[in-house]
């Protein structure tokens, strides 16, 4: 198993991780055993200060009403793009639970892309995730040396620096989805909703999926309009804090 991982990945990823052994058990790791509707299910925790990894370890999802609600406006057996993956929350949700065939993770920091492959693995999920996605940030330009700062205690926060000094590609979604059909877009990128959607469109205005997106306050009129030229509208709010809020959000030919 450990080689087909090693095979798909992209070279960034591959140069950056080391020893395939990684993959499957990063160094430090502990792995937690729950069950959700009766199904097993494995996490990967390496960091207690992690809110995400504090809720993994008592063998919960994170935010699993908002993943209930994604459930619900997901199509079964269709292809869920998630774009910001970190360690794998939604993807295993929608592969386990919310009747995903398909999972195309985005991932750009390392760090989480190390947990992320641990937990598909340990579940069983690794022909069901298109490997070679992960390892490049999102945007709406192409550069081949951003850089990923990520504090310490979430992973998730971690955000893309453009004005080059790295060592991670920035490239458009459309460039990577190449033409294939997508069902629902999730994104959660730390303030680069808008440049990673906008490097979307071709697949958006293709596909028609239905999204939901991690929006920034201080980016909400450039979303909103964007989201007026697209046809698309506001579903649900799920409540916001001081920083951003999670949308969902469906084309106006399906309300």
């Amino acid at each position: 198993m450990d080689e087909v991982v090693v095979r798909e990945l992209s070279p960034v990823v591959r140069k950056r991780m080391g020893r395939p052994a990684r993959y499957i058990t990063p160094r430090g790791a502990r792995v937690v055993l729950s069950r959700r509707f009766g199904t097993p299910v494995l996490f990967t925790i390496d960091n207690e200060a992690d809110r995400i990894h504090q809720v993994h370890g008592k063998g919960a999802f994170y935010e699993a009403k908002q993943l209930e609600v994604l459930a619900e406006h997901f199509p079964e057996g269709g292809t869920f793009a998630d774009i910001g993956a970190n360690i794998g929350n939604h993807s295993l949700y929608m592969l386990l639970f919310g009747g995903a065939t398909t999972v195309m993770p985005f991932e750009m920091n390392p760090d989480a892309i190390a947990l992320y492959l641990s937990n598909i693995c340990l579940n069983g999920l690794e022909d069901r995730v298109t490997l070679e996605t992960l390892g490049y940030g999102l945007g709406d330009v192409e550069i081949d040396d951003a850089a990923v700062h990520a504090p310490k205690g979430n992973l998730g926060w971690a955000k893309v620096d453009t004005t080059g000094g790295g060592d991670i590609p920035l490239r458009t979604g459309d460039s990577l989805i190449d033409g294939r059909h997508v069902d629902f877009l999730k994104v959660d990128v730390e303030g680069m909703e808008v440049a990673a959607l906008r490097g979307l469109a071709k697949t958006v205005a293709s596909c028609r999926p239905n999204m939901f997106v991690e929006v920034d306050h201080r980016n909400r009129a450039d979303f909103e309009a964007l989201m007026e030229e697209w046809d698309y509208t506001i579903a649900r709010a799920f409540g916001g804090n001081r920083i951003n809020e999670n949308l969902l959000l469906l084309p106006k030919e399906r309300r």
